[in-house]
C-alpha cells in the first residue's frame, strides 16, 4: 500500500508496474506463483491513462470537510425548511426533525377541515383550513414540540424535533 512517500500518483504506478521489493510482508496479491513480487509491465501509454483514471477518482473535499474529520462523530445534518401532509385524518410524516427557526409548510390535501395546533406557545399555529397550504416557523430553541388538530383532537397528532 502507498505510504505517503511518493509526491504523484505517476510515481505510485511506477512503483506497483516495477518497484515492489520482496519481503517477508508483501501481501500475496502482489506476489507471483514463486512468491517474486508481480510485475504489471505496464507501457507508458497505459501509465498515463492509468494516472489519468486515477485522478478522475481524486477529491481533495475530505482533507477540510467536517463530516470526514472524525469517523466516530456523528453529522446531522437537519433542514431549514420542511414540509407535512395531512390526509385522512393523519399527518405525514408524524415526526419531523429540523434546524432551529426552520419553516414548516402544512399542506391539506383531502379537503377536510385541519390545523396544526401546537401545544407550545412559542409556535404561532396556523388557522383551520380545508385546502392548500400553511406555514409555521419553529422556534430557535431545541426541544419536541407537538401538535394536533384542532379538528380531530388528539386522535390526529404528530410532533416536531429542533435541533
Amino acid at each position: 500500500m502507498h505510504n505517503g512517500r511518493f509526491t504523484s500518483l505517476a510515481q505510485v504506478v511506477d512503483f506497483y508496474d516495477n518497484g515492489v521489493q520482496a519481503n517477508p510482508f508483501l501481501d500475496a496479491r502482489l506476489k507471483a506463483l514463486d512468491g517474486a513480487p508481480l510485475r504489471l509491465n505496464l507501457t507508458a501509454v497505459q501509465k498515463v491513462q492509468l494516472v489519468a483514471f486515477l485522478k478522475t477518482l481524486t477529491d481533495s473535499a475530505f482533507l477540510t470537510a467536517p463530516k470526514f474529520g472524525n469517523p466516530f462523530v456523528t453529522t446531522i445534518v437537519t433542514p431549514a425548511a420542511a414540509a407535512v401532509s395531512i390526509q385522512a385524518n393523519s399527518y405525514h410524516p408524524l415526526t419531523i426533525t429540523v434546524a432551529p427557526g426552520a419553516v414548516i409548510t402544512f399542506t391539506n390535501l383531502d379537503n377536510s377541515r385541519h390545523s396544526a395546533q401546537f401545544d407550545s406557545p412559542q409556535i404561532m399555529s396556523p388557522p383551520i383550513f380545508s385546502t392548500g397550504s400553511q406555514t409555521v416557523k419553529v422556534p430557535a430553541v431545541a426541544g419536541t414540540y407537538a401538535y394536533h388538530c384542532a379538528v380531530h383532537g388528539l386522535a390526529m397528532q404528530g410532533s416536531v424535533v429542533v435541533r
